[in-house]
């Protein structure tokens, strides 16, 4: 009955954090993009028929597993967001209810200590320290720097802390034999979602079977020599099974992207390689404990062996760096690992060195059907736990360059924009012929990243396309490499209009890029209006500016420029309206505007010229030329990141709303 309690606690609990935070999204990054394209791509084929599809890059040959698990979850609800978003969050709540299993499955004087002593460490580190345990691999905080959604390596090790449960339950029943085979299947199938936790329970497997050899031959167990052989065997199986595994050339090739990655208050590579010895140091007295106590918590035993191999496997990591054969970004993913199981050691210490012996009479369970206390201390500790693992209810705000804000992007607003975009797809978006591609581009209210994320998993976009174009640029290069378009309905630029034939779905259309190409040659003459905000300006015009926001275009340089034809077309001045970027100690900002090379402005400018008090430019002095170029050098032009406001890189000079040529 107690067993069956214990399971409907931890079901329960895993339920209400999921639908808790099922609505929060916490990173936006490409990472997510990539793995959601996977997952997606197989909801739609379930079996790869290539291993070259040209919107999925590396995802091409990575590790799937966790991927058919959101793809299954995502066919049942129809969404492939809410597949990966399920999937993650159970991960989450598997983890930490897995950890205080493991401690509550310990002697009860033992456990509750073990359990208070975790819950006041977790507490610390929640509200004073935010070091990054597990979770933090998918749930970025406002502060940093690097916005990554490592979901393979959470999910893997969601199903590595349930075989520690499972393992330890075996090896107390049957034995450590048969516990470190019962890892082997485990493992390997593990290292079908993620490389590195497989790696993990690898070390594991080496450590019981050594310590198996080890007591066996100092015991003189019945049947010694058999077990011993039995022993050297299953590690060097397992070693075997893992190397020709396909995900071990994957992840090894993956390994050298030198991606972003900053851990919170640990600095690298001090820091990290400091944390791997500690906690080496830790599993190592951890250890002489279990090997000195006579009752052999076999907790402490397996918690000891694997930070072992989780902080050896990190500094193997970091010496194969010097050999090319990994990355220090690649080195970094073993932090979140190593400070978990730290916290998890050190609540274990301080009970196996300061309680001597355990009742043989006390149950295995603090949260027996005779223990209504340990029961409440149980079930609150993983309610408070699950509580404060995430850093909040709405999620990650995410920074918009547009409006130089920070928004909140609900995955009930994704899923919705995904369905759209699906229905248009299925509907109005067919094949493209050879040569031209699909795509998904300027979606309102989005960071740029959701637009990839369609783009390449929805529209099938190529990644040589969707990188440069869509992510980066948020601009089509060139839009005969293209067909099919899917926008917001109202963008100025890929958007429906009276002048496209279009289909509508809510506010998301579809046009042909044939009327995209017709915008493009209407608007290269020079306008006696034209407003940045609400007009299409196509790439070619422009050098130096940003993408299209709202209240125009952001000059992205020193020095930028903006070019039309006159038509041979006399025009006597032009009014600019501009504002510029201002913040802290910048107060001003310098600029020199010239006219096909010839300098007619200068001056220094605090506050925004609009309608009412433009910029005006004599053109009586410019000789008739086929084009004008109006070039723009602002030697004060500096970043948002870089005094103080937020975290914008660009190179910000003037926000340019409106030309007028008259």
């Amino acid at each position: 009955m107690a067993r069956i309690n214990y399971s409907l606690w931890f079901l329960i609990l895993l339920s209400f954090f999921v639908l808790f935070n099922i609505d929060s999204l916490w990173s936006v990054s490409v990472d997510l993009a990539h793995h959601y394209a996977l997952a997606y791509r197989i909801s739609e084929q379930w079996w790869l028929t290539t291993y070259h599809d040209p919107t999925l890059g590396e995802m091409n040959f990575y590790p799937r597993g966790g991927h058919i698990i959101a793809a299954i979850i995502g066919t049942v609800f129809n969404s492939t967001f809410i597949g990966i978003q399920v999937t993650t969050l159970a991960s989450v709540a598997i983890i930490w209810l897995s950890i205080l299993v493991i401690l509550n499955s310990m002697p009860q004087r033992i456990a509750i200590v073990a359990l208070l002593s975790f819950f006041i460490l977790f507490l610390i580190n929640a509200f004073i320290f935010h070091l990054d345990v597990h979770g933090d691999e998918v749930m970025t905080l406002l502060e940093e720097q690097y916005d990554n959604f490592f979901y393979s390596q959470l999910v893997a090790h969601a199903f590595l802390y349930l075989s520690l449960i499972f393992s330890i339950h075996i090896e107390k029943k049957h034995g450590a034999l048969l516990a470190a085979v019962s890892l082997v299947p485990i493992m390997l199938f593990i290292a079908t979602i993620h490389l590195l936790p497989a790696v993990q329970i690898l070390g594991l497997i080496g450590g019981i079977s050594a310590i198996k050899i080890f007591t066996t031959y100092k015991n003189r167990e019945d049947f010694g020599k058999l077990k011993i052989a039995i022993a050297a065997i299953i590690p060097v199986a397992s070693t075997v099974g893992l190397v020709f595994h396909p995900s071990f050339s994957a992840m090894r090739t993956i390994a050298k992207v030198n991606g972003g990655l900053e851990l919170h208050n640990i600095p690298y590579p001090a820091g990290i390689i400091t944390l791997s010895i500690l906690v080496l140091i830790a599993s190592f007295v951890l250890f002489v404990q279990w090997a000195r106590r006579k009752d052999s918590i076999i907790e402490a035993k397996y918690l000891a062996i694997y930070g072992a191999a989780a902080s050896a496997i990190c500094m193997l990591q970091y010496a194969l760096t010097y050999y090319d054969m990994g990355s220090d970004y690649a080195v970094k993913k073993y932090g979140f690992s190593l400070l978990t199981v730290m916290l998890i050691q050190l609540s274990m210490l301080v009970p196996v060195m300061t309680i001597k012996s355990a009742n043989n009479n006390e149950t295995n369970s603090i949260a027996s059907d005779s223990n209504v206390i340990g029961k409440i201390i149980l079930y609150v500790f993983g309610l408070i736990v699950l509580l404060l693992v995430v850093p909040n209810k709405e999620g990650h705000p995410h920074f918009d360059a547009s409006n130089q804000s920070y928004v909140h992007f609900d995955v009930s607003n994704l899923v919705e924009l995904e369905k759209k975009i699906m229905d248009l797809s299925y509907k109005e978006m067919p094949q493209p012929p050879a040569g031209k591609s699909n795509v998904v581009i300027g979606l309102g209210d989005v960071p740029n990243t959701i637009n990839y994320l369609f783009s390449t998993a929805l529209a099938k976009t190529p990644r040589d396309l969707a990188v440069p174009d869509v992510l980066v640029a948020r601009e089509l290069s060139d839009v005969n490499k293209y067909y099919k378009i899917i926008s917001s309905s109202d963008n100025p630029i890929y958007g429906s209009s009276d002048s496209c034939a279009s289909s509508v779905l809510g506010n998301t259309s579809i046009i042909d890029s044939l009327c995209l190409k017709r915008r493009i040659e209407s608007i290269k003459f020079c306008k006696n209006s034209l407003d940045f905000a609400k007009e299409f300006v196509f790439s070619s015009s422009l050098q130096g500016f940003s993408y299209w926001e709202d209240h125009g275009r952001w000059t992205n340089s020193r020095t930028a420029r903006f070019m039309c034809l006159t038509g041979r077309n006399r025009y006597n001045s032009i009014e600019l309206e501009m504002a510029p970027f201002v913040f802290g100690p910048l107060k001003s900002q310098r600029v020199e505007i010239s006219v096909n090379d010839i300098h007619i402005y200068r001056d220094s400018i605090s506050i925004a010229r609009d309608s009412n008090n433009p910029i005006i430019i004599d053109l009586t002095n410019i000789p008739v030329s086929d084009e004008y170029i109006i070039e723009f050098n602002m030697p004060d032009a500096t970043s948002p990141k870089e005094v103080g406001l937020n975290l914008d890189e660009r190179e910000l000079g003037f926000s340019i709303r409106r030309i007028t040529f008259r």
